[in-house]
């Protein structure tokens, strides 16, 4: 089982600060509100049993049982919560957990010792300790949306597949001799048999599983997104997604009147959920084609510890698959020259299009002929782009050129995945593209 060590100096600084909170936390009579209150476990004091609940409002962050409230009023919380931000961003414990549940478990001790009347010299091993014993190997699956897979499929670390019978089956025997609830395993059986899912592994706490198996997932699922037929096609619609992350609601109910009560009111129903995009042995090969292996092999061989190339990289996978699923082809423009900006820009000192137009040309076209088409293109689209972005315009474009720079896009980003084995930052790729440039200029003369 996996357990993180907090280093010493890290133990010592947290230890301190939850000394100064824990002087500023104030003992209350009981909460008024007590009896409505969700109880988050029982307290054990002397052989009796205590119900404690938490109860936020704006001006009190409070511990209570039936005889006290213990914990932050007005300026204190809000120290308490940078604390907490703090505590979760600056170290290696986010990997790991939360941060509902480290802002709770910091809280729960403090308040516990206030209440006991004990000190928190332990803060620090005892906060380690409550985080060791929540983190576990989880695997974490999520629902698919419009997609249906009928053949197992590895992305990058993620695997796509569907639930068979067998998958409840042994739940089911296991509850019959445990005295479990078989009859909710015999439901999720029923619901779930046959219904695609996304598939994660991971360790942590169960709600930083959750949270990190989804980012994995979603990034996955993009690069579907990215290698579909809607590359080419823009006027395709794209809506497969997880359940949770779906964008649009296919279902959905308007009620239409007039001034003249003789029209009365009209209603309309509306369900119009699109077809599920099936994937299996044969379609899969149209996804391959369109460069999913690429994608796949750099997201299965990424290190824990991603340089700045490879975040950047991920960064553009995931914008993409969110531009080709919005059907406002305006919006979809000015997402794209999001990535470009992203992935070629030194900084916001830049030129942005003849920046992008100079690196981007360069990295995606050989043929110097071919480099001035993808420069006209990118300075037409980029018009359109601007004109949305600063004025509101939406301007009329030909789908082929949308196409195009979809296409130009997603090469980009397939160059920067076998850039990104030699090059670890941006930068030092941009340095060497205009070395390139400044000799092929010298050569000429």
């Amino acid at each position: 089982m996996t357990s993180i060590k907090l280093n010493s100096f890290l133990v010592k600084h947290i230890s301190d600060k939850a000394k100064e909170f824990f002087d500023l936390m104030k003992v209350l009579p009981a909460s008024q509100n007590h009896a409505t209150l969700h109880v988050l476990h029982e307290l054990k004091n002397n052989g009796d049993t205590f119900p404690i609940a938490i109860e936020r409002t704006q001006n009190s962050y409070l511990s209570c049982t039936e005889n006290d409230s213990i914990g932050f009023i007005d300026a204190d919380i809000y120290e308490f919560y940078q604390f907490i931000s703090v505590l979760v961003k600056g170290n290696e414990i986010k990997k790991f957990v939360n941060h509902p549940f480290v802002e709770l478990e910091v809280f729960e001790i403090l308040a516990s010792a206030k209440r006991s009347g004990s000190d928190i010299n332990s803060f620090g091993e005892q906060l380690e300790e409550k985080i060791n014993k929540a983190i576990k190997n989880y695997e974490v699956r999520f629902s698919l949306l419009y997609l249906e897979f009928r053949v197992a499929i590895a992305v990058g670390k993620v695997e796509f597949a569907y639930y068979l019978k067998e998958d409840f089956d042994k739940y089911i025997e296991w509850s019959k001799g445990a005295g479990a609830d078989t009859d909710t395993y015999i439901q999720m059986q029923a619901y779930f048999q046959a219904k695609s899912f996304a598939r994660f592994k991971v360790v942590a706490e169960s709600e930083r599983a959750i949270e990190l198996a989804k980012e994995e997932c979603i990034l996955c699922l993009n690069v579907f997104k990215i290698c579909s037929t809607t590359l080419i096609n823009p006027f395709i619609p794209l809506v497969f997604d997880i359940d949770s992350n779906v964008r649009a609601n296919y279902d959905y109910q308007v009620i239409l009147k007039t001034d003249n009560i003789e029209d009365g009111l009209k209603a309309k129903f509306h369900s119009g959920a699109p077809a599920n995009v099936v994937i299996d042995k044969e379609s899969i090969k149209d996804f391959v084609n369109l460069g999913l292996s690429d994608f796949h092999n750099f997201l299965e061989s990424l290190p824990l510890v991603r340089t700045e190339l490879q975040t950047l990289i991920i960064q553009g996978i995931n914008q993409l698959g969110d531009a080709l699923s919005n059907q406002n082809y305006d919006q979809r423009i000015a997402g794209m020259f999001t990535i470009l900006e992203a992935l070629l820009l030194r900084s916001d000192k830049d030129a942005i299009i003849e920046t992008v137009c100079k690196y981007c040309s360069k990295l995606v076209q050989n043929d110097p002929d071919k480099r001035k088409n993808t420069i006209a293109l990118l300075k037409k689209m980029y018009g359109m782009r601007s004109k949305y972005v600063h004025h509101a315009i939406q301007s009329d474009f030909d789908f082929n050129d949308l196409s195009e720079l979809q296409q130009i896009i997603q090469s980009l980003l397939k160059n920067l995945i076998k850039k990104s084995n030699n090059y670890s930052k941006k930068n030092d790729l941009l340095n060497d593209i205009d070395l390139e440039i400044l000799k092929a200029y010298h050569n000429v003369w």
